[in-house]
């Protein structure tokens, strides 16, 4: 009889011990998941679009990888490995929205950025375009950040200005069609011939352009209310009778174009039309890795992201995968449809193919992309957006932070903190007032200045996509009113903030 409860008792340890090295292992893959993106910022807040394994950086800033970034700092804020998210995120908007000196980032006339820009200087990059999605993910993060350190003034301010210097209904191409268009003009109009339909990852898109339509429906609601509302009236295509979203009735979508809405879209988040097509996601790419009869259980995952193929480049999907590549962080965009699903992910680890080592000092250890055919295929670099869902994925597990801090913080359009600002309604001091006349001008306009004050006053005008165009320092504190000449600017909308001591103000200025 004793040696019978000594086996159990070793039984029982053996089962704690590997429980706890299991989910150690997968803590370790979280944080690690992190560093990642750590290795991809620069001291003034961009994230470049990959990180090198081995050898140097070349790779510019994503601007949709910028959004990315700033999310996994309030993950890591919530998960207590960091003490300084609030001040990298400042760091970043204030980049974006070009207030940082020598960095201004290239948008078009209603606001879009380049798809690439350059890491110092926020220049035009690998003769990208100007993006949609890249804009929309970026806001995105934005939005997050905003939501997430919700009693930061702060970063509610720069969140606004870049909300409000976006034109996101210039992306829409055709409301009946669901037409998005995917690149945009210089001059802030949408490329001819440059358009997506539903259903994509361009759903973000939809999502923010019908929110800021809010109080003035237009072209946006339409679009949305015509495609997006209401999942069943969306195109599906059936793999061996699972019903998953598509844009085109000839092929799949890769996995990752349903989960950026999961973790981007509230509406998508907390939709249960939306979440079964999530699960029908998830279904229908496990499905066909088992009807391909190879590799094992825990092979699988339809991503995009390094490649042996021509390009180096690919996003894979069903009956498009043509060396069998397997992706490990779409597994875990999976997490919050199936939390048993780490059990692929710490087989994976144990397999050890798919591991990848980070770049010393840290040297942590990641999982990453390989081939069933191709066994000598390694990957060059991580590209963070897509790696996103690895970080987002273990971030939903209820051992972590849970599905609901993605419910709770993509929930960009609903109070508490969750309601863009027009930048002529701030305010963020009592008794201080700040009255613009004429307005519209054409070209001098006063700004009339009452209340508490301080001995020293700045003035910075920015134009409608958030670069610095002037800014004056009014040392009289007896000031009531000071006047100012715009005959050299172009027409349009400009945000004139005024500064004193802690007390801050935004006007909106026409100048006609």
């Amino acid at each position: 009889m004793a040696r019978i409860i000594f086996l159990l008792l070793c039984w029982q340890f053996l089962v704690t011990t590997n429980a706890v090295s299991q989910n150690d292992t997968i803590a370790t893959l979280f944080r690690n998941s992190f560093t990642a993106f750590e290795l991809m910022r620069n001291d003034i807040g961009n994230y470049r679009d990959s990180k090198v394994f081995n050898g140097s950086d070349f790779h510019p800033a994503s601007v949709a990888n910028i959004g990315m970034g700033l999310i996994s700092l309030c993950i890591a804020d919530e998960m207590e490995w960091i003490d300084d998210a609030e001040e990298q995120v400042l760091i970043t908007l204030k980049s974006i929205t070009g207030n940082t000196p020598s960095f201004n980032p290239d948008r078009n006339a209603t606001g879009f950025f380049r798809h690439w820009i350059d890491m110092d200087t926020g220049s035009q990059a690998w003769s990208s375009e100007y993006s949609t999605i890249d804009s929309g993910i970026l806001t995105s993060g934005v939005l997050f950040c905003k939501k997430y350190f919700c009693e930061n003034d702060s970063i509610k301010f720069y969140a606004d200005q870049l909300w409000n210097s976006i034109d996101w209904s210039k992306a829409i191409q055709n409301p009946a069609t669901g037409g998005i268009y995917l690149e945009m003009q210089a001059n802030g109009e949408g490329v001819p011939n440059s358009v997506t339909l539903p259903f994509n990852e361009y759903m973000i898109v939809a999502w923010l352009a019908m929110n800021q339509e809010s109080d003035n429906p237009s072209v946006a609601t339409e679009l949305w209310n015509n495609h997006y509302a209401n999942p069943s009236s969306l195109l599906t295509k059936d793999y061996n009778g699972i019903p998953v979203l598509t844009d085109n009735p000839d092929n799949f979508l890769s996995s990752f174009v349903v989960q950026f809405p999961f973790y981007l879209c509230h509406y998508f988040t907390t939709n249960s039309s939306y979440l079964q097509f999530f699960e029908n996601a998830r279904q229908a790419d496990s499905l066909w890795w088992a009807n391909e009869q190879i590799g094992d259980f825990f092979h699988w995952g339809l991503g995009a992201g390094s490649s042996n193929l021509s390009g180096g480049y690919h996003p894979d999907a069903i009956n498009n995968n043509a060396t069998h590549i397997y992706s490990p962080h779409i597994i875990s965009g999976f997490l919050p449809s199936n939390p048993n699903d780490t059990i692929s992910l710490l087989e994976l680890y144990k397999e050890g193919e798919s591991i990848y080592t980070l770049p010393a000092p840290e040297s942590n250890e990641i999982l990453w992309r390989k081939s069933l055919d191709s066994l000598n295929f390694n990957a060059n670099e991580v590209s963070g957006v897509d790696f996103s869902t690895m970080i987002f994925g273990l971030a939903s597990l209820p051992e972590f932070l849970g599905v609901d801090f993605f419910i709770e913080n993509n929930d960009f359009f609903n109070e508490p903190c969750g309601t863009p600002t027009g930048l002529d309604e701030q305010n963020f001091a009592d008794g201080f007032k700040v009255n613009v006349f004429p307005n519209p001008t054409s070209g001098r306009f006063f700004l009339e200045i009452e209340g508490n004050f301080e001995n020293k006053i700045n003035i910075v005008l920015f134009n409608s996509i958030g670069q610095i165009v002037f800014e004056k320092e009014i040392q009289n504190n007896n000031v009531s009113a000071t006047s100012t000449e715009l005959n050299n600017f172009q027409k349009g909308i400009y945000f004139i903030e005024v500064i004193s001591g802690r007390n801050k103000t935004i006007k909106k200025l026409s100048v006609q």
